[in-house]
């Protein structure tokens, strides 16, 4: 697992998994600290860049997480 995304703060790259964990552990804490920043328009931009399908929203694991 190598790659690099595209942020709205910078470009980041991981190599493997353990990187890839830190970085998901960067974007939660930018995203929850900064509220000028869309957390959804953030995830739809992850899933192009990654090849995966839009993620639907889960209202009851959404209400356990804030």
């Amino acid at each position: 697992m190598n790659g690099a995304l595209s942020l709205p703060w910078g470009k980041r790259r991981y190599d493997g998994a353990a990187q890839a964990v830190v970085l998901l552990g960067e974007i939660r804490q930018r995203v929850k600290n900064d509220p000028a920043l869309n957390p959804d328009a953030i995830a739809d931009g992850l899933c192009r860049q990654l090849a995966v399908g839009a993620l639907e929203p889960d209202e009851e694991l959404d209400a356990k997480l804030t």
